[in-house]
């Protein structure tokens, strides 16, 4: 009786082990993101039996982009979904949505608070403060403090500040705007002008604007003041940088 008893513990002993040893192994991935902006399906701690798939759905919300796809540290170009194959490791999924250009620059009205020009001439290296020193460049400073309104419908529009004054066409004018070049660019086409002018974008943040471009700048007028070469016409990087107005 003992010995039978044994036997059938010895049986179920085994068949316990085949159970435990047959079952797959399973890894985890891990998902993170802010879920403000957008989601990730599933999410959380997902599951995966050893040698299989799972793919993430990624939906930004409206006015939304994914910025940032970074797998196990790896950062990848942004896409709709993701899957992980043959699975034999743990992984994590980040995902960085952020609001889109358009978006942000829509948000509010912008005012100026840097204008810069840089150039090269006769081998030296210059940079104009046009901000603080505007009649050097011949700007008018009663348009120094304008603010400028993107709208969400395409058109952007300059408002007059404290010190307007008669003659002021403002910083920028009336138009049109656009981001092109995967938002790397910010295009603007007066009202009065056949062509748009387009800028680098430097910086667009919640509460920061930078762009920049090259212009002429007339030497014989506006820097007559400057000890530079008697060429007509002089090359330089024009940056201008905005704040949200609060």
């Amino acid at each position: 009786m003992k010995k039978a008893a044994l036997r059938n513990c010895l049986v179920i002993i085994t068949l316990l082990i085949l159970v435990a040893c047959s079952k797959d192994a399973e890894y985890s991935i891990i998902v993170d993101y802010n879920s403000n902006l957008g989601t990730v399906t599933p999410d959380g701690v997902v599951k995966v039996t050893e040698g299989g798939s799972k793919t993430f759905e990624i939906v930004p919300v409206e006015g939304a982009i994914v910025k940032n796809l970074i797998v196990d540290n790896l950062v990848i170009d942004p896409i709709s979904s993701y899957t992980f194959s043959s699975v034999v490791i743990d992984h994590i999924l980040e995902v960085v949505f952020e609001a889109s250009g358009s978006v942000l620059i829509s948000s509010g009205d912008w005012i100026l608070n840097s204008w810069t020009f840089k150039f090269t001439d006769q081998g030296i290296t210059q940079t104009i403060d046009a901000y603080s020193n505007p009649e050097l460049m011949g700007i008018s400073e009663c348009i120094l403090d304008d603010v400028m309104k993107f709208d969400d419908d395409g058109t952007y529009v300059n408002k007059p500040g404290e010190t307007s004054c008669v003659e002021n066409y403002g910083l920028l004018g009336n138009g049109e705007w656009e981001l092109s070049d995967n938002e790397t660019k910010l295009l603007l086409k007066p009202y009065d002008s056949d062509i748009a002018d387009g800028y680098d974008l430097e910086t667009l943040g919640d509460d920061e604007l930078v762009f920049s471009a090259m212009v002429k700048l007339n030497v014989t007028t506006s820097l007559k003041t400057l000890n530079l070469s008697p060429n007509e016409e002089v090359d330089a990087v024009m940056t201008m940088g905005f704040i949200h107005l609060d």
